[in-house]
Protein backbone atom coordinates (compact mmCIF):
# COMPACT_ATOMS: atom_id res chain seq x y z
CA UNK A 1 0.00 0.00 0.00
CA UNK A 2 0.97 3.11 -1.16
CA UNK A 3 0.03 6.54 0.46
CA UNK A 4 0.04 8.89 -3.00
CA UNK A 5 -0.04 12.81 -3.15
CA UNK A 6 -0.50 15.58 -0.34
CA UNK A 7 -4.55 14.17 0.13
CA UNK A 8 -2.44 10.83 1.00
CA UNK A 9 -4.63 8.88 -1.70
CA UNK A 10 -4.42 5.13 -0.90
CA UNK A 11 -2.69 3.07 -3.95
CA UNK A 12 -2.64 -0.59 -3.50
CA UNK A 13 0.25 -2.10 -5.55
CA UNK A 14 1.81 -5.69 -5.01
CA UNK A 15 4.07 -6.93 -7.96
CA UNK A 16 5.86 -9.98 -5.86
CA UNK A 17 3.61 -12.68 -7.53
CA UNK A 18 3.07 -11.28 -10.93
CA UNK A 19 1.80 -14.15 -13.78
CA UNK A 20 0.00 -14.71 -16.85
CA UNK A 21 -3.29 -16.00 -16.19
CA UNK A 22 -4.64 -16.00 -20.33
CA UNK A 23 -4.29 -18.42 -21.91
CA UNK A 24 -3.60 -18.46 -25.92
CA UNK A 25 -6.93 -18.63 -26.69
CA UNK A 26 -7.80 -15.94 -24.41
CA UNK A 27 -9.63 -18.48 -21.55
CA UNK A 28 -8.93 -17.85 -17.96
CA UNK A 29 -6.36 -20.82 -16.26
CA UNK A 30 -6.18 -21.29 -13.07
CA UNK A 31 -3.33 -20.69 -11.10
CA UNK A 32 -1.55 -23.11 -8.65
CA UNK A 33 1.28 -21.25 -7.18
CA UNK A 34 0.48 -20.82 -3.76
CA UNK A 35 2.54 -17.17 -2.70
CA UNK A 36 1.07 -14.55 -0.58
CA UNK A 37 0.82 -13.34 3.16
CA UNK A 38 -1.21 -16.02 5.02
CA UNK A 39 -3.93 -13.14 6.75
CA UNK A 40 -4.24 -12.23 3.11
CA UNK A 41 -4.18 -15.95 1.58
CA UNK A 42 -7.84 -17.39 0.10
CA UNK A 43 -8.15 -20.57 1.52
CA UNK A 44 -8.32 -22.16 -2.00
CA UNK A 45 -4.85 -21.44 -2.11
CA UNK A 46 -4.13 -22.98 1.85
CA UNK A 47 -5.50 -26.02 0.95
CA UNK A 48 -2.99 -26.19 -2.57
CA UNK A 49 -5.76 -26.45 -4.71
CA UNK A 50 -5.85 -24.64 -8.40
CA UNK A 51 -7.53 -21.27 -7.59
CA UNK A 52 -9.12 -18.17 -10.02
CA UNK A 53 -6.64 -15.78 -9.59
CA UNK A 54 -9.66 -13.09 -10.01
CA UNK A 55 -11.18 -14.82 -6.76
CA UNK A 56 -8.44 -15.08 -5.09
CA UNK A 57 -7.57 -11.35 -5.18
CA UNK A 58 -11.06 -10.45 -4.16
CA UNK A 59 -10.91 -12.34 -0.88
CA UNK A 60 -7.35 -10.26 -0.24
CA UNK A 61 -9.08 -7.18 -0.95
CA UNK A 62 -11.51 -8.12 1.64
CA UNK A 63 -8.60 -9.16 4.02
CA UNK A 64 -7.11 -5.92 3.79
CA UNK A 65 -10.33 -3.52 3.35
CA UNK A 66 -10.63 -4.71 6.98
CA UNK A 67 -7.47 -4.13 8.44
CA UNK A 68 -7.83 -0.26 6.68
CA UNK A 69 -11.27 -0.14 8.81
CA UNK A 70 -9.99 -1.76 12.25
CA UNK A 71 -6.17 -1.95 12.52
CA UNK A 72 -6.39 -5.54 12.88
CA UNK A 73 -6.84 -8.48 10.90
CA UNK A 74 -10.14 -10.26 10.96
CA UNK A 75 -9.02 -14.24 11.41
CA UNK A 76 -5.25 -15.20 11.24
CA UNK A 77 -5.70 -17.49 8.55
CA UNK A 78 -8.44 -18.65 5.93
CA UNK A 79 -8.32 -22.32 7.30
CA UNK A 80 -10.04 -24.52 9.63
CA UNK A 81 -7.63 -25.77 11.38
CA UNK A 82 -4.78 -23.52 13.37
CA UNK A 83 -2.39 -24.93 15.79
CA UNK A 84 -1.43 -21.33 17.19
CA UNK A 85 -4.47 -20.23 18.55
CA UNK A 86 -7.95 -21.69 18.64
CA UNK A 87 -10.00 -18.32 18.51
CA UNK A 88 -8.47 -17.01 15.48
CA UNK A 89 -9.35 -20.60 14.42
CA UNK A 90 -13.07 -20.03 15.15
CA UNK A 91 -13.38 -16.64 13.46
CA UNK A 92 -12.80 -18.38 9.91
CA UNK A 93 -14.54 -21.30 11.03
CA UNK A 94 -17.80 -19.26 11.56
CA UNK A 95 -17.40 -16.98 8.32
CA UNK A 96 -16.78 -20.45 6.43
CA UNK A 97 -20.45 -21.88 8.52
CA UNK A 98 -21.75 -18.52 7.65
CA UNK A 99 -22.58 -18.03 11.40
CA UNK A 100 -22.18 -14.40 10.96
CA UNK A 101 -23.64 -12.73 14.18
CA UNK A 102 -21.19 -15.49 16.22
CA UNK A 103 -18.43 -13.74 14.03
CA UNK A 104 -18.88 -10.48 15.29
CA UNK A 105 -20.11 -11.21 18.89
CA UNK A 106 -16.73 -13.05 18.81
CA UNK A 107 -14.88 -10.02 17.56
CA UNK A 108 -16.05 -7.87 19.86
CA UNK A 109 -15.90 -9.98 23.07
CA UNK A 110 -12.22 -11.74 22.36
CA UNK A 111 -10.60 -8.91 19.99
CA UNK A 112 -12.15 -5.65 21.16
CA UNK A 113 -13.31 -5.00 17.48
CA UNK A 114 -16.40 -3.67 16.49
CA UNK A 115 -18.07 -2.94 13.27
CA UNK A 116 -21.16 -0.37 13.34
CA UNK A 117 -21.84 -0.70 9.48
CA UNK A 118 -24.09 -3.21 8.52
CA UNK A 119 -23.16 -2.64 5.12
CA UNK A 120 -19.63 -3.04 5.59
CA UNK A 121 -20.38 -6.44 7.59
CA UNK A 122 -22.06 -7.87 4.64
CA UNK A 123 -19.78 -7.24 2.17
CA UNK A 124 -16.65 -8.32 3.51
CA UNK A 125 -17.88 -11.67 4.91
CA UNK A 126 -18.72 -11.90 0.94
CA UNK A 127 -15.26 -10.82 0.03
CA UNK A 128 -13.86 -13.62 2.06
CA UNK A 129 -16.16 -16.20 1.71
CA UNK A 130 -15.03 -19.68 1.64
CA UNK A 131 -16.66 -20.86 -1.53
CA UNK A 132 -14.86 -18.90 -3.98
CA UNK A 133 -18.26 -18.96 -6.53
CA UNK A 134 -19.83 -16.76 -3.79
CA UNK A 135 -17.25 -14.13 -3.73
CA UNK A 136 -18.24 -10.88 -5.53
CA UNK A 137 -17.03 -9.33 -8.57
CA UNK A 138 -15.19 -6.36 -9.05
CA UNK A 139 -18.26 -4.88 -10.31
CA UNK A 140 -20.52 -6.12 -7.49
CA UNK A 141 -18.48 -4.43 -5.28
CA UNK A 142 -18.57 -1.44 -6.86
CA UNK A 143 -22.47 -1.68 -6.63
CA UNK A 144 -22.49 -2.38 -3.04
CA UNK A 145 -24.02 -0.42 -0.69
CA UNK A 146 -21.00 -0.19 1.72
CA UNK A 147 -19.43 1.15 -1.60
CA UNK A 148 -22.31 3.34 -2.60
CA UNK A 149 -22.25 5.15 0.85
CA UNK A 150 -18.29 5.83 0.53
CA UNK A 151 -19.16 6.82 -2.89
CA UNK A 152 -21.82 9.09 -2.56
CA UNK A 153 -20.51 10.74 0.67
CA UNK A 154 -19.99 14.96 0.54
CA UNK A 155 -16.39 15.72 0.04
CA UNK A 156 -16.80 17.20 3.63
CA UNK A 157 -17.38 13.60 4.68
CA UNK A 158 -14.64 12.30 3.08
CA UNK A 159 -11.88 14.76 3.73
CA UNK A 160 -13.24 14.18 7.56
CA UNK A 161 -12.53 10.18 7.22
CA UNK A 162 -9.74 10.80 5.69
CA UNK A 163 -7.85 12.86 7.80
CA UNK A 164 -8.96 10.97 11.09
CA UNK A 165 -7.67 7.99 9.63
CA UNK A 166 -4.22 9.76 9.07
CA UNK A 167 -4.19 10.91 12.45
CA UNK A 168 -4.39 7.59 13.61
CA UNK A 169 -1.54 6.15 11.55
CA UNK A 170 0.82 8.95 12.38
CA UNK A 171 -0.53 8.58 16.28
CA UNK A 172 0.07 5.06 16.26
CA UNK A 173 3.33 5.16 14.58
CA UNK A 174 4.71 7.82 16.76
CA UNK A 175 4.05 5.94 19.68
CA UNK A 176 5.80 2.70 18.75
Amino acid sequence: MVLVGKNYDVKLCDFGFSTKFLKKNKQKKKLKIPFGTDYYMAPEILKGIKYDGDKIDIFSIGALLFVLMTKKFGFREAKIYDKIEKKSQLLYELIKEKKYDQYWELLKAEFNIEINSENFKKLFVKMVAYDPKERPTIDQIKNDAWMQDIINASPEQLTFLRNKMINEITNQSSST
